[in-house]
Formats: structure tokens, C-alpha cells, sequence
């Protein structure tokens, strides 16, 4: 069994406002102690009878009570919220995992630990999360995406997979960057297209059995419908279901940013305004000579307008914050294996996936990245790239600057070929601050193929270990959501270079 920690707060950057950047911890079974499933009664009884050792966990967990959470799922699973100090580092007095009693943190039956990998989700440094489908369902509000991601587990399968075959996985959320207005108009039309698309096709037992209704009863219901849906041609029935399909979509979003306003990070007075909003098209839509139509579209103009509200305050983040992430993110890994003893510090991993491979190249060849949190390269065994992006030149083109490179990198060239690992390698003068690389990149992915071949090459005129793998079969999406371990798969890579 694969023990997941859900949700755990690891990083609070300064001056961003959505830097509250989480990560999901997966363990392999054998690495779990008998009393770390504790709920809070749990820790309640083991008060009464080991007061000083869980003295400093309940003043934290009564500090923090709108901010911490330790319980047990119905799968056993233990749950734990943002137990870390106000400026992102872990408190020295609270030993939030390491919770038996009686035996030394510092050893585990006589082992160093497992390895430990950080992995680093992908998303054009603007969409995804350590949960991929969470993102798309309550920020870009596409439900097509969402089902698909959460059908494939993206990205939880890796760090499942990697808990599954002894190694620990620690998959991490970032900062997101957004687009221009312009930009971001055009994606949410997309976004809602696919959404209604969804909706649709899910719907169609209900839209046939409206067919079948509108059949067989079409002369004594006629009237009502017609009452309702103001239509009398052949085409009433599908364009019936277009607008309920349309309506339902509008419905959901609602619903989504009511339920999940604390994500959105909605107040109360805005949910006011838009349940008055909301009561204000009804009543239009009910005098109206087209009821349907109209509330379809102003419902759709209500939601559409709090999506571009909630994502155009993210415009104006960088990629800075995002390498701050991840040096965070190996700081508390760092603080984990050495508090614990579970993960063996000397085997610490970065992996990523597209823009998260460019990431964390990045992070390992920028010496500046980790040394702003008091870490070194010298901390990390390895780096796996997945599908990684090396030259942020090749981004420069067309639409594609518009989508991912300005709003990310900004407009100056200059700092471009800084944020490129392929460049910023060039310019390293001694290879021995470098961990190993794998990189691996997908047989059908052509855009990044060539820059993978070319980063390659240049850490190997710098004599930086470095083994590159090409993965048949492969696109650049199905090379991370494949879980299969078989020989030449890309977890079989990552299980040899890891191990």
C-alpha cells in the first residue's frame, strides 16, 4: 500500500499572493509507523500519557486550527495541512511525521533510508498542480480536461508508482504564471466550448429520452414546450439540448465557484453580488420572450466574468517565483530526511516534466537558485528531465510567445537566454557542482526533440554525467501518464537511475 500525505504546506513566498505552494507526499508502506495514523483524538490520549513529546504538536495544532489538519481517511490514509512556520520553515520543535514512540528518528532498522524525488509538474508554467485535474476544474474551468486528467492521475501516478517500488515521491505545486488579457479571453471561449461539449455528450441518454418525449406526446405537450424553448421548426429538439447543455455548464461553474471559493479565493460579499446577479437574470430571463436563451447568456456572461476576475490576478508572476518553489521544496525535503530518517538525504532527486524539467534543470545548474535558501547543488544526487525544455528561444515564435514565453519570462531576449538551461550550461566554468542527469524525451515529440539532443551534447563536452532516452511510442503527454514499468518505459528509466 502506497501512504500518501495529502496537502502539505511547505513554502510561503514573500510578496506573491498565491505562493502558498503545497506538495503531496507518497511513502512506501514498509516506511510507515504504526503510530503515525493518528487522529486528533488519537493525539488527545497520547497527551494524557507522553505530554512532553506531543506538547509542542498540539500548541501548533491549536495555533493553526483553521490552517492545519491531521485525521485519517476511510483508506487509512493520514492527512496533514501547512504544520510549518509563518515563513515557510519547518518548526524545530514540532516533529510532524516522525510520531512512534520510544524508537531514535535517526535510524530505521539499520537503513539510510530510501531515495527521495521531488517531482515537479509540467503545464506550460501556467496550468497543472501536484493534482493536474484540480487545476483544470476550478481555474480554467474546462471539464473535458479535468475528466481526462483525473481519469489518467496526472500527476499522482508518478509519485505512486515510484512509492510502490520503494522510493519516496514528493509531487509539487508552483506558482502560476497567466497570460494577457487577450490571451486569456481566447483560452477561456476554448476552455468553455470544450466544457459544453462535455456536458453534452454526457447528457445525451437524458436529451434522448427528451427526443423520445417530444415524439410520442408532440401534439398535446406542444404548447408547453413551446411555451418554454419559444421554438416550432425541425431543429427544436437539438437546439433544446444545445442551450440545457449550455445552462447546465453555467450551472456547474456556479456551483464550482461557490463550493470552492476559499481556492478561488472568493469572499463573501463577492458571492453576495453574484447570487443578486444570478437572482437578476432569472427574473430577465422570465419576462423575456426567449427564457432559456437568455438565461443561458447571462449566466455565461456572469461566469465567465468572475474566471477572467480570478486568473487576470495572477498576470504579472515570473518564472523567479517559480524556481523559488522549487528551492523550497528541496529545503524542506532536506529538513524531512534528516528530522525523520525515512528518506536518505544523500539520495535527493529532482524530476520534471516539460516546463517542470526545465525547472529543475535550471535549479541545478543556477547555483543562486538553491543557495537563496541555504542549499547547493551539492545536495542533489540527480535530475531527471522528462520532455524538458532547454532553449527558451524556440519559444519565440508566432503565438507561442504570446502563450508561454512573455508571460513567463518577460519581453527582454537577455533574459531569455538567462532562464535557458542549454545557454546557462554554456556559460558553467567547472562541471563538478553538477549532480547526473537522465533525460528522456518522447519519439513523436517533435518541437522538443532536437533541443534535447542539443542539451544533452553540451553537458557532455562539460563532462557532466549524463544519460539520454529516447521513449518509443510516445508523445509528449503519455510519456508521463503511462505507468507502466516494463523494460524501456519511462518509470523503468527513472527506477534504474534513481536505484
Amino acid at each position: 500500500m502506497v501512504v500518501r500525505h495529502k496537502d502539505i504546506f511547505f513554502a510561503n513566498i514573500a510578496g506573491v499572493d498565491h505562493g502558498e505552494c503545497h506538495l503531496d507526499l507518497y511513502l512506501p508502506d514498509k516506511l510507515q509507523d504504526r503510530d503515525i495514523r493518528y487522529s486528533d483524538q488519537d493525539l488527545n490520549e497520547e497527551k494524557a500519557t507522553e505530554d512532553d513529546k506531543y506538547d509542542s504538536i498540539k500548541e501548533v495544532l491549536n495555533a493553526q486550527d483553521d490552517r492545519s489538519n491531521v485525521s485519517v481517511d476511510s483508506e487509512g490514509i493520514y492527512n496533514q495541512e501547512k504544520l510549518l512556520t509563518g515563513d515557510g520553515t519547518r518548526d524545530k520543535n514540532v516533529d510532524t511525521f516522525y510520531l512512534d514512540s520510544g524508537r531514535s528518528k535517526d535510524t530505521d532498522s539499520g537503513s539510510s533510508g530510501v531515495p527521495f524525488v521531488l517531482f515537479i509538474h509540467g503545464g506550460g508554467w501556467r496550468r497543472g498542480g501536484r493534482a493536474a485535474w484540480k487545476h483544470f476544474l476550478y481555474f480554467d474551468v474546462n471539464f473535458l480536461v479535468a475528466f481526462l486528467q483525473f481519469f489518467v492521475g496526472t500527476y499522482g501516478n508518478i509519485g505512486e508508482v515510484l512509492a510502490e517500488n520503494n522510493i519516496a515521491c514528493a509531487v509539487v505545486s508552483y506558482p502560476l504564471t497567466e497570460a494577457g488579457p487577450v490571451v486569456l479571453l481566447v483560452e477561456m471561449l476554448l476552455s468553455y466550448i470544450q466544457s459544453a461539449f462535455f456536458v453534452f455528450v454526457s447528457s445525451l441518454p437524458i436529451f434522448g429520452i427528451l427526443l423520445l418525449y417530444r415524439t410520442i406526446f408532440h401534439s398535446s405537450h406542444n404548447n408547453t414546450y413551446e411555451l418554454i424553448f419559444k421554438e416550432n421548426d425541425t431543429f427544436s429538439v437539438f437546439r433544446a439540448c444545445v442551450l440545457l447543455a449550455s445552462l447546465i455548464t453555467n450551472i456547474a461553474t456556479s456551483l464550482l465557484f461557490f463550493l470552492s471559493r476559499r481556492q478561488f479565493n472568493i469572499s463573501f460579499k463577492q458571492i453576495r453580488c453574484l447570487s443578486v446577479a444570478l437572482g437578476v437574470s432569472l427574473v430577465i430571463a422570465y419576462n423575456s420572450s426567449s427564457p432559456v436563451h437568455h438565461l443561458v447568456i447571462l449566466t455565461l456572461v456572469l461566469n465567465q466574468i468572475m474566471i477572467f476576475y480570478q486568473r487576470i490576478r495572477r498576470h504579472g508572476s515570473t518564472y523567479e517565483e517559480q524556481v523559488k518553489a522549487v528551492a523550497q521544496a528541496v529545503k524542506w525535503a532536506k529538513c524531512f530526511s534528516e528530522e525523520t530518517g525515512k528518506t536518505d538525504v544523500n539520495r535527493l532527486y529532482l524530476m520534471g516534466h516539460s516546463a517542470g524539467g526545465h525547472l529543475v534543470t535550471l535549479s541545478a545548474l543556477d547555483e543562486s537558485i538553491l543557495a537563496s535558501v541555504a542549499c547547493s547543488t551539492n545536495d542533489l544526487k540527480g535530475v531527471i528531465s522528462i520532455s524538458g525544455v532547454y532553449d527558451l528561444l524556440c519559444l519565440n515564435k508566432h503565438w507561442l510567445r504570446h502563450v508561454y514565453l512573455e508571460p513567463t519570462f518577460g519581453r527582454s531576449p537577455n533574459k531569455w537566454l538567462d532562464a535557458s538551461p542549454a545557454h546557462l550550461a554554456k556559460r558553467t566554468k567547472s562541471s563538478n557542482i553538477m549532480p547526473k542527469f537522465l533525460l528522456m524525451l518522447a519519439e513523436k515529440d517533435l518541437f522538443l526533440k532536437s533541443q534535447s539532443f542539443k542539451f544533452a551534447r553540451t553537458l557532455d563536452e562539460l563532462q557532466v554525467e549524463c544519460k539520454h532516452v529516447e521513449i518509443r511510442k510516445s508523445n509528449h503527454f503519455n510519456i508521463v501518464t503511462n505507468t507502466s514499468t516494463r523494460e524501456g518505459s519511462t518509470l523503468s528509466h527513472v527506477l534504474d537511475f534513481v536505484k
